[in-house]
């Protein structure tokens, strides 16, 4: 990581977030949007995709997040 900042796209909305950072930090950075929600990606090879917890976002990419269902 080198300090800088890249522009996301999160359920349709523009924000910046520091170069290669991860799921994890994004949801702590960005929580009152995303909460404890799932992120989804759209890869061209596989289609969508559930990241993981350390995966690295990618500048201009699209994402989403969905809710984590709870069992009741």
């Amino acid at each position: 990581m080198n300090g800088g900042t890249q522009t996301a796209i999160i359920n349709g909305k523009k924000v910046v977030v520091s170069d290669g950072i991860t799921v994890a930090e994004a949801r702590k950075n960005l929580q009152p949007i995303v909460g404890t929600d799932k992120f989804l990606v759209e890869d061209p090879t596989v289609g969508t995709k559930l990241l993981a917890e350390q995966d690295r976002l990618r500048a201009g990419q699209r994402y989403w997040t969905i809710p984590q269902i709870v069992k009741g």
